[in-house]
Order: structure tokens, then sequence, then C-alpha cells
């Protein structure tokens, strides 16, 4: 069983499969428009030196995302054995 967390707690070189956005329209278009929809996998790949923002790989290009809008996407986080 997967389990839903929020993207800011996915581990680094963990993956997961986006279940929700919430937020406002103009974050969830924003977010929309880098990759960050419904059913889309997402692998957390390093964070920055001061800890913000994360960088994410997503439909292979990796995007950097604000921590505070990353509290906003959950995902169901894979078993290991499906990771990258």
């Amino acid at each position: 069983m997967m389990n839903c967390i929020s993207l800011q707690k996915l581990g680094i070189n963990k993956s997961g499969i986006i279940s929700k956005i919430e937020g406002k329209p103009d974050i969830t278009d924003r977010l929309a428009d880098m990759g960050f929809i419904e059913g889309a996998c997402v692998c957390a790949e390093f964070v920055s030196p001061f800890g913000d923002p994360v960088a994410f790989r997503i439909r292979n290009t990796v995007v950097a995302v604000r921590k505070k809008d990353c509290a906003k996407i959950m995902v169901k986080e894979l078993p290991y054995e499906n990771q990258k």
C-alpha cells in the first residue's frame, strides 16, 4: 500500500505519484504548467544549499519548487522497488 504525503516530505531519490494539488488557481495553474498534475510521477533530486527550493524530476525535466508550494502537493510514495 502506498502512503500519501506532501511533496515537501518526499526524501531525496524517492519517487511518488501526484494524487492531489491544493491551493489557489494561480498557484495550481503555475504548477500544472511545470508538469505537476495529478497522476504524474515525480522524483526528489536534490535540495539547494539553504534548504529551499527543492529540485524534482518530472516528465524528464528537473524543476525547482519552493517548499511552501511543495506543501500543497500530495503524493503517493512509491515503494523502493519502483523508485526512479
